[in-house]
């Protein structure tokens, strides 16, 4: 049963490997390793930022994505955010519902620690969007390409 888990640095590697052409504004993959290093080792970073995994039971990726948690001031309610971003799946793994998983697994998580999902409807409308491509079994390249892959869209 595939379960929510703190990214190691291998699963960071492999997915930084695969997405930094996507994402990395021209560098090339060791520039881009360093700037997320420098990013992470930040004293905001460390106490906002959470590299989160979906694994299958061997220990496989399935999908990650980046958690921030910031202290925020919504309505009136003082309280963490679940804010999240870099939505990321395989290229191999795609089109079989992990990062919708995932997403869920982590907004869960988020509810149940009290923190206000200040990014959930826009998360809602992103898993109504991977069901119904799910469901129609759409696996295009038209469909990925157009929205520059199925589930890596921040």
């Amino acid at each position: 049963m595939p379960r929510l888990a703190d990214a190691r640095s291998d699963h960071i590697d492999a997915i930084l490997r695969e997405s930094y052409a996507l994402w990395g504004a021209g560098l090339g993959y060791d520039a881009y390793r360093a700037f997320w290093n420098d990013i992470s080792d930040t004293p905001w970073a460390k106490r906002h930022l959470r590299y989160c995994v979906w694994l299958d039971d061997d220990g496989s990726l399935l999908s990650s994505l980046k958690l921030y948690r910031p202290r925020m001031r919504l309505l009136g309610t003082v309280g963490g955010v679940a804010g999240i971003g870099a939505v990321f799946t395989p290229q191999s793994r795609r089109c079989c519902g992990h990062a919708s998983a995932l997403i869920r697994a982590v907004l869960d998580e988020a509810r149940r620690r009290g923190d206000i999902a200040g990014c959930e409807r826009v998360v809602e409308r992103h898993l109504e969007r991977a069901e119904d491509r799910e469901g129609d079994g759409q696996r295009t390249e038209d469909a990925r390409s157009s929205q520059g892959g199925d589930d890596e869209q921040e």
